[in-house]
Order: structure tokens, then C-alpha cells, then sequence
């Protein structure tokens, strides 16, 4: 009778030195694409290897869903919203109150039919009170922190008011945001909006209430500097026009001025 070779029940041992076998499992050096970024994870995950992420992922705006739509947007068109331990809900504009956030669509009309239907007592699963004028506080408590944000732009040199340095800094592509005063002449407003063709425009406040951060009585033009103030600003300012229209499904899309 021939012998017969038995199987064994259990895998080979692996050959080789430990350091050779981990010289294998290391990912070999390749350039690293334009645009994309290399991130390191455990190694019980990968085995010491790493994963390319795209900066598409990596600088994603957070995203909340909105009580009323029940549809996600960025954060940057939605309002927070939190439940006061007398159980009233206050607007968070700067997203820093303790607990649970409500958020509701940049939308007039989704504000008031939120209010209507008491979509804040179910979202929060207890009984709230809702002020009955909680689209005008909103509105106040956006006007008085972008104002806010202008003085303090002005303050850091980054604001410039008048037609002629507002129409200079336009011309010289140092300007991000255009303010324009919403009982101003329709003729210097006219001239601006040649120039400012891509330039954010926004005309949300009167005359006397833009000359408030520039000390005087009156200002009709308004420019922001490229900043961290205008992008800051120009957050608020869209979600501020936004309680002003009707539906508009997802937020406020922005107008440009055209040449």
C-alpha cells in the first residue's frame, strides 16, 4: 500500500523574516495627487496602510435637516434654535446655547408655518412657547449682529464707505461684499452695479442705519474688504434676506449683480 500525504488541518506558517513580511504589507511611495491629502489610520483598520481623501470630502459643509421640510441643507441657510430650561425657544444665531438644536430653513415663510403648525413642540417632543412675533425677533436680532459685524469691519480697516472709495475698491478686486443702502438713489446704485458684476450685493438696511458703524448720520455705500469678517457677514446677510421671501424649497439662493 502506497502512502498517501495527509493534509493538515491547519495553514503553513508563514516564511520569511517578521521584518520582510512587514516590508510587504507597507504601502509602496507614490506621488500624492493635486488636490487630495494623505490620511494615516490604525493599523487594526488598514494594516498600517493609508487612504486618499478627496478635499471634496474633507471640506464638506456640516449639514442639519430642517424641523418643517424635513429636508438636510448647510448650515450656513438654516437658523438654530434651542429650548430655554422655561421652555421657550430662543433663536441661537451663533450656535453656541446649550442643548438640543432645532433647525428651521432661512425662509420667512418656513419661520411662520413652522410657528403655525407647532412643528417646534413635536421636533422637541414637549410643550414649548413660541412667540407670536418670532419672525420680527429674528429679523431684529440679525440686524443688529450684522450691523454689529460692519463696525467691527470698519474698525479693522477692512469696511469703506462713500461712492468713490466704495467704487475704487470695487475696481481693484479688493472688495468681497457690496452693501447698498435700501433708500439710496437709484443712480449711484446703478454706476456701482457695473462694476460689481459677481460681487455679493446686498441693500437690507437703510441709509441712517449703515451710518451708525461709521459714526455719521448717513451712508449710501458700503464695501467689505476680502476677510473673515465678510464671509462672516455675508452668512448673516443671506440668511437675514431670507426671512424677507417666500418658500424657496432648500434656502436662499443668492443674486449677483450683472454687468
Amino acid at each position: 500500500m502506497k502512502n498517501r500525504r495527509i493534509p493538515l488541518s491547519w495553514p503553513h506558517a508563514p516564511t520569511g523574516s517578521t521584518t520582510n513580511r512587514n516590508l510587504r504589507r507597507t504601502p509602496p511611495t507614490l506621488p500624492i495627487p493635486k488636490g487630495r491629502r494623505w490620511k494615516s489610520r490604525r493599523k487594526a483598520e488598514t494594516g498600517g496602510a493609508g487612504i486618499y481623501v478627496t478635499a471634496a470630502t474633507v471640506n464638506k459643509a456640516p449639514e442639519r435637516r430642517c424641523i418643517q421640510t424635513w429636508q438636510s441643507a448647510p448650515r450656513d441657510r438654516l437658523i438654530r434654535f434651542v429650548v430655554s430650561p422655561e421652555g421657550a425657544v430662543v433663536p441661537d444665531l451663533e450656535e453656541k446655547l446649550p442643548g438640543r438644536g432645532l433647525w428651521l430653513t432661512a425662509s420667512g415663510d418656513i419661520v411662520r408655518r413652522a410657528c403655525a403648525e407647532n412643528r417646534f413642540s413635536k421636533a422637541a417632543r414637549r410643550n414649548v412657547s413660541v412667540p407670536d412675533d418670532l419672525p420680527a425677533r429674528i429679523i431684529a436680532l440679525f440686524d443688529r449682529r450684522c450691523l454689529d459685524l460692519i463696525g467691527l469691519a470698519r474698525r479693522s480697516g477692512v469696511a469703506v464707505s462713500g461712492f468713490e472709495r466704495v467704487r475704487e475698491a470695487l475696481a481693484s478686486g479688493r472688495a468681497a461684499l457690496l452693501i447698498e443702502a435700501s433708500d439710496g438713489a437709484d443712480d449711484g446704485r446703478k454706476k456701482l452695479s457695473r462694476i460689481a458684476a459677481g460681487t455679493d450685493t446686498f441693500s437690507l438696511w437703510t441709509a441712517h442705519q449703515l451710518g451708525a458703524p461709521f459714526g455719521r448720520d448717513r451712508a449710501v455705500h458700503v464695501a467689505i474688504l476680502a476677510s473673515g469678517l465678510a464671509e462672516s457677514l455675508r452668512r448673516d446677510a443671506i440668511r437675514r434676506a431670507g426671512l424677507e421671501n417666500e418658500d424657496t424649497g432648500n434656502g436662499v439662493a443668492l443674486e449677483l449683480q450683472e454687468s
